[in-house]
């Protein structure tokens, strides 16, 4: 465990210094992001963010020698990530974002094994199996989770934030319940990378706005990292371990990555049903919606990233006392029912929300 620590430390300088290097080279070659449409920054801002994650956890992996055990896994983000840049600054069309991340996908069905094999006993005590409906399945799983981290890059630190609590958690389930190394790896190293972007990433008292964005490029290499972890953790098998633990059941993974899937979802079903692109960006995300209402930058970020890590102690909780995954799916289906229906009321619940925090605001005055 102390040289995987030392490991991420190695990601974390790696990115730090990759972005010191970079970031003054970034106005050259146009890896710019430009204020305009329904992107509020004022400022243009460089998109060098996903290659320098990317980076840290490439030059990580090499430093302690097991970059062999993750070939597959690295030519899938590579794919992923030049996709990425070239969509930064050429703005791609969905369909070839899609066909890459698809492709990206089946490297990791076929040649690493990595697919979804059952979702566990959400329909009661036996296990429900895909069979050969698994690699479509996990391509609409990975491709979703990749899209809905994407989409929840909307505000400084939001994006990766989410990313790193899920990772979080994921790490805790994989170091208490002894899951092999393989998964845990990653989740660390790439806990590094993170950090190193979130130094100049996420707004704080001595920068009050991000001095780099991580563009489609990272959000697309974190989400099909997270979504890697994902499959890794839910398709262990006994005989690798050592607990009577089997595995992390697959429902508790929806509670780990909760906001940006729910946002997501609920997003698409709402552009889809007003007859609009469903990948046309616009200003409905939660995070806008609460800076409608009146809440600051940091308290939207604290208050979904503080969400997110509460979701994932529920899910983590659930499973500890033993809740049927049958339980803990329809309580994840009326949660989304609920968030569903407070968004499709969104600017009248932005409406309320923003007398609330007047209140609160008024009340903290007095």
């Amino acid at each position: 465990m102390l040289n995987l620590l030392l490991v991420a430390l190695i990601a974390l300088v790696t990115t730090t210094i990759s972005i010191l290097l970079i970031k003054p080279l970034s106005k050259y070659i146009g890896w710019i992001d430009h204020p305009g449409g329904h992107k509020k920054h004022q400022h243009p801002t460089p998109l060098i963010g996903g290659f320098t994650i990317y980076l840290g956890i490439l030059i990580a992996l090499i430093v302690c020698g097991c970059i062999s055990e993750y070939l597959i896994l690295l030519t899938a983000l590579t794919i992923l990530l030049i996709v990425g840049i070239i969509d930064d600054v050429k703005n791609l069309s969905p369909i070839i974002r899609f066909g890459a991340q698809a492709i990206s996908v089946l490297i990791l069905i076929y040649f690493d094994n990595c697919s979804i094999l059952d979702l566990g006993g959400i329909l009661g005590n036996n296990t429900l199996y895909l069979g050969s409906v698994s690699p479509i399945f996990t391509i609409f799983g990975i491709v979703g989770l990749i899209n809905a981290i994407n989409l929840s890059d909307g505000m400084d630190g939001l994006a990766a934030g989410l990313t790193a609590i899920a990772l979080i958690w994921m790490g805790l389930i994989a170091v208490l319940f002894d899951i092999p190394q393989q998964p845990l790896a990653i989740i660390i190293i790439s806990l590094g990378a993170i950090c190193g972007f979130l130094i100049f990433n996420l707004r704080h008292p001595w920068r009050k706005r991000a001095a780099i964005f991580m563009g489609d490029s990272g959000s697309l290499v974190l989400g099909l990292l997270l979504g890697w972890v994902s499959i890794k953790l839910t398709s262990v098998s006994e005989s690798l371990i050592n607990t009577p633990m089997q595995r992390l059941p697959p429902v508790v993974v929806l509670w780990l990555i909760a906001i940006p899937l729910l946002d997501t979802v609920s997003v698409m079903i709402r552009r889809i049903l007003r007859r609009r692109n469903p990948f046309l960006g616009d200003r409905e995300h939660v995070h806008h919606l609460l800076l409608k209402a009146g809440f600051s930058h940091g308290q939207v970020v604290a208050f979904l990233l503080i969400s997110a890590a509460l979701f994932g102690g529920f899910g983590f909780s659930a499973w500890q006392l033993g809740v049927p995954e049958s339980l803990m799916l329809l309580t994840f289906l009326m949660l989304f029912g609920l968030y569903l229906w407070i968004t499709f009321r969104a600017w009248r619940v932005a409406h309320y929300a923003k007398l609330i925090h007047n209140f609160i605001g008024n009340t903290q005055k007095i």
